[in-house]
């Protein structure tokens, strides 16, 4: 059974269907218009018909509209207090109307996003999170109205091809910045949720653009070219920040009651290069948004975390010295794609520790325990250094999983043999930082 056959029986437990019109299996069970379908039922007709014809052949009992998806919306305000701060109903309430109204364009959009709800609420939320992130984005960028529509129809339709992978890719972990690259897994989502809005039909083609480029991320791990930061479309950029930052924001900052605010280091650290020039207008969006009061660290622990901290970037130094000589190994080949990604991801983790060392130079101990008035202020400091240090570690493991997989398919034997041992090394540093 295809996988999106597999959510729709699920989903019939929470999210009552109907039949469009009379229906009738291979098995020779029948259905009239307007029955409601039990599990057995849709199992037959997985064998009975194509995947694709789902939302031609099924109606929601209550449809998700307009109506529901800005209630939905507006209930989730309450879950993050980032947002709920960052929005005014006098400035934001047309921008959420006029996208919610796409619905009344895509129903079918809206059919898909129900059995998301119900099956992978994970990636439900991100999808309402990118949204008001395309809302708030637009009101403070005064974007014109079909912009903001084609953003926030990205935004919408981004997730959707998801219930067309296998369950084990979508429940394995909820982090899609691990190593779920593989062509038929994770990643391959892109491209059923560009057949699926291919199919709708009408959907402007900067739109499909964004759902193929999304995960364009640097070390290469997206579809389909390699590309990433500046190289990818305006609104490509704008959902893989949405998209990264709730994946970031959720497994890192929220349990640490963070607020969306606090995130600002890893987009500065990331812009551009990985992130795009929209980087730099949500980091300007965020100066509007507070910081949380919440002190990460207790004094007690200032001389641990300054410790851990060192070890960190010491560890980021000698694996940069490592890349570097394999980089300066195998020259910088332009004819080779898969070598193309890994240089670059080398050069985002350069830039990216360039910059951190830049806007924490001042996360020394000395300093923090200068005195009590400053506490608050060089503990923040010292906490974004810590976790900014854990993002490019982040980019460096990647580089090492990508340069694994590339090693393994390289004939020229000179470069096999330097990947070879940048990966002996890498792998050696990486154990002794976690000792």
């Amino acid at each position: 059974m295809s996988a999106y056959w597999h959510y729709l029986a699920e989903a019939t437990i929470s999210t009552p269907l109907r039949l469009r019109g009379a229906l009738r299996t291979d098995a020779g069970t029948y259905l009239p218009a307007g029955a409601e379908p039990g599990t057995d039922f849709i199992e037959q007709c997985a064998d009975s018909f194509e995947a694709e014809r789902i939302e031609a052949l099924f109606v929601l009992d209550v449809p998700y509209d307009a109506d529901l998806l800005e209630r939905e919306l507006i209930a989730y305000l309450s879950e993050n207090l980032s947002f709920s701060e960052l929005y005014q109903e006098i400035k934001h309430r047309y921008w959420l109307k006029l996208g919610a109204d796409l619905l009344l364009t895509y129903p079918s959009i809206g059919f898909r996003l129900a059995i998301m709800r119900a099956c992978l609420p994970f990636e439900y939320k991100r999808t309402l999170f990118c949204l008001w992130m395309a809302v708030f984005e637009s009101e403070f960028s005064e974007r014109e109205q079909a912009s903001f529509e084609m953003l926030f129809l990205s935004a919408l339709s981004h997730d959707l091809g998801l219930l067309d992978v296998n369950p084990h890719f979508t429940r394995l972990d909820h982090d899609p910045r691990s190593s779920k690259d593989d062509k038929d897994g994770y990643y391959s989502h892109v491209y059923y949720g560009v057949s699926f809005l291919e199919r709708v039909g009408s959907v402007p083609s900067a739109v499909l653009r964004s759902i193929k480029q999304h995960h364009e991320i640097l070390d290469g791990t997206g579809y389909p070219a390699g590309a990433s930061g500046t190289q990818l479309t305006e609104f490509s950029q704008h959902i893989n920040l949405y998209d990264t930052l709730y994946s970031i924001f959720q497994k890192n900052y929220r349990p640490l009651s963070k607020r969306l605010a606090d995130l600002k280091p890893v987009i500065e650290i990331n812009a551009v290069t990985h992130f795009g020039a929209v980087a730099v207008r949500m980091l300007e969006l965020l100066t509007q948004a507070s910081r949380s009061d919440e002190v990460f660290f207790k004094r007690e622990e200032f001389e641990r975390i300054q410790t851990e901290t060192e070890h960190m970037a010491m560890f980021i130094e000698r694996a940069m010295a490592i890349i570097q000589d394999f980089t300066s190994t195998v020259g910088y080949r332009h004819d080779d794609k898969s070598m193309f990604v890994l240089q670059n991801s080398f050069i985002h983790i350069s830039l990216a520790y360039y910059k951190l060392r830049i806007l924490h130079k001042q996360a020394r101990l000395d300093d923090a325990m200068h005195a009590d008035g400053n506490y608050r202020q060089l503990s923040r400091v010292l906490e974004d250094n810590f976790l900014a240090l854990r993002e490019i570690i982040f980019h460096i493991n990647k580089f090492l999983y990508r340069l694994r997989l590339y090693r393994s398919s390289v004939d020229q034997e000179t470069i096999r043999i330097a990947a070879e041992a940048a990966i002996d090394k890498l792998s050696a540093l990486a154990v002794k930082l976690v000792r």
